[in-house]
């Protein structure tokens, strides 16, 4: 959740100014969005600030002991997020192939389907034998000529 709303705060100037929102418009809804998000917060503590000092009171009495359980939890939180990220960077790189790779499966006659993703800009010395030209916008229109019976290589710089 906190990753998500950091990312939210890092693009949300972004996406403003390229929707074309105006200054003033876009201060009103950060403005009221910071009240929002604070106001959440303060009406909680607000609403249950009894309780707040009774779990605080439970705290102090237990010591040193919570402080090392939540440390615990606090480092099995961690191991399970970089065990996380682990597995998600090596499906990446499972996913990836290189234009060499690429090359020699070409060459070997596997039955591909290449889809070159490719702009004009980015072809250099050409077009990749029997691959499918189109631009990453047509994919979702012209997903129909896309096979689903071979493996599908997306070719793109």
């Amino acid at each position: 959740m906190r990753s998500s709303v950091i990312l939210l705060i890092a693009v949300a100037a972004p996406l403003a100014g390229n929707s074309g929102a105006s200054l003033g418009r876009f201060l009103l809804y950060d403005s009221a969005g910071a009240i929002l998000w604070s106001g959440a917060y303060l009406m909680l503590g607000y609403v249950f600030s009894e309780q707040l000092e009774t779990v605080v009171d439970y705290a102090s009495r237990l010591g040193s002991g919570l402080l090392f359980l939540v440390a615990g939890l606090f480092a099995l939180w961690i191991v399970w997020k970089y065990i996380q990220r682990r597995r998600f960077v090596r499906e990446l790189d499972i996913a990836r192939i290189t234009p060499e790779e690429l090359r020699d499966r070409i060459e070997a006659g596997e039955d591909l389907f290449i889809v070159d993703l490719r702009t004009g800009m980015d072809t250099g010395s050409g077009a990749i034998r029997g691959a499918v030209r189109m631009s990453t916008e047509d994919l979702r229109a012209r997903r129909d000529e896309i096979p689903r019976d071979r493996e599908i290589i997306l070719f793109c710089t």
